[in-house]
């Protein structure tokens, strides 16, 4: 009768590491050490990625206050030269345009992160 068996993660149970040392020396010490930097490897990958998305939306927040100063003092600009309905028109335009970004932004985030939860 054959008995098979299931198990989860990156190491074999201890006795076929045993088995696997008995058959060639030091071959245990490996896959440990092989586990290991897979998982080292793994944790530096997560930690680059989050690094990238955190330094992305910082890039974008500062953009988009670059933006909004420019676009302020052009309105200003444009007020204290006496047209007041086109600074008005840009001055509005830009700040529907940024609460868009990011409403519309952090919805699809979301909606990204509810599909992904559902694929799991």
């Amino acid at each position: 009768m054959k008995v098979s068996r299931m198990r989860t993660g990156p190491l074999p149970d201890a006795e076929e590491l045993a088995r696997y040392e008995r058959v060639t020396p030091g071959l245990a010490k490996e896959i440990v050490g092989m586990a290991k930097s897979e998982q080292n490897h793994r944790h530096e990958m997560t930690r680059r990625a989050l690094e990238g998305a955190i330094s992305k939306d910082k890039r974008g927040q500062i953009l988009a206050f670059a933006c909004v100063l420019v676009l302020s003092g052009v309105s200003l600009a444009m007020v204290a030269s006496g047209a007041y309905w086109p600074a008005t028109t840009v001055l509005g335009t830009t700040l529907v345009a940024l609460v868009s970004v990011f409403h519309f932004g952090r919805r699809r985030q979301t909606q990204t992160s509810e599909s992904e939860e559902k694929h799991k």
